[in-house]
């Protein structure tokens, strides 16, 4: 039998996790198709009964990410206590058994999980609205609505799974508060320092830009506006793929040191 990943060890632990966590499971997202379900119909009759396909893309993403942040936060949860961690540690299997079940929960289980559960809610609030809205409702679709974000919102959720996912099991207690204080703190720092490398290297004449956007430049009254060439618009996304891809790989280097 394989040390590293076996097929059938790896189906009865994904099994046991799903058997001891489900109802735990099944409550939070119960929570979050209520508050889902709040707001969407709040924002539906606020606006007489009308919900556009960029607002319903927006609620999808926002609520996608802020939700799997927390899930994710706690993934690793029991092994900050000692009384939980001692019967996970000595369970007879390997460390990339326990990371990939835990992976596989909070990155693709989820947003499976949440797709359908939004679309769910999503049908029903603009159903109801349509009996009596002056404009129908239409379900967006998330991948070909036009000028969609899936593909930016996906990045972005990789990006900020990968962050949870290694504070996850990094700190011990309030993962989701620890976590994203380091993530805004970062986010913050990167963009202070952005501001005087640009004056460094422009002498002064650039004014504030984020990180990877257009920026204008001052020069002897003129105003000169520098945007990424189409051919670079793909290098933030690449940057977010690296960034996340090493820091799965710490969650598992992270998870190793548990058992020594």
């Amino acid at each position: 039998m394989n040390n590293t990943f076996d097929l059938q060890r790896f189906g009865l632990l994904l099994s046991k996790h799903t058997k001891e966590n489900a109802r735990t499971y099944l409550l939070s997202l119960a929570v979050l198709m209520a508050i889902l379900s709040s707001l969407l119909t709040f924002a539906t009759f606020a606006n007489d009964g009308y919900l556009g396909p960029h607002v319903q893309a927006t609620f999808y993403l926002v609520f996608k990410v802020l939700s799997g942040a927390m899930f994710t936060s706690v993934i690793f949860s029991d092994y900050g206590s000692k009384k939980k961690a001692i019967p996970l540690l000595t369970l007879p299997v390997s460390n990339l058994e326990r990371y990939l079940v835990s992976w596989i929960y909070s990155y693709v289980i989820f947003q499976v999980l949440y797709t359908l559960c939004f679309y769910f809610i999503d049908f029903t609030v603009l159903s109801i609205a349509n009996l009596t809205a002056v404009q129908k409702n239409e379900v967006v679709n998330i991948v070909t609505v036009e000028d969609s974000k899936f593909f930016p919102g996906l990045m972005i959720f990789t990006f900020i799974h990968s962050i949870f996912f290694i504070g996850a099991i990094f700190f011990e207690k309030l993962h989701f508060i620890k976590t994203g204080f380091v993530f805004f703190a970062s986010v913050l720092g990167l963009i202070l320092l952005n501001a005087p490398l640009l004056q460094i290297i422009f002498g002064g004449h650039a004014e504030f830009s984020a990180p990877f956007d257009s920026m204008r430049i001052l020069e002897s009254g003129n105003t000169i506006e520098l945007h990424p060439s189409p051919a670079t618009v793909y290098i933030p996304w690449i940057l977010i793929a690296v960034m996340s891809l090493i820091l799965w790989v710490g969650a598992y280097f992270k998870l190793k040191e548990k058992e020594v």
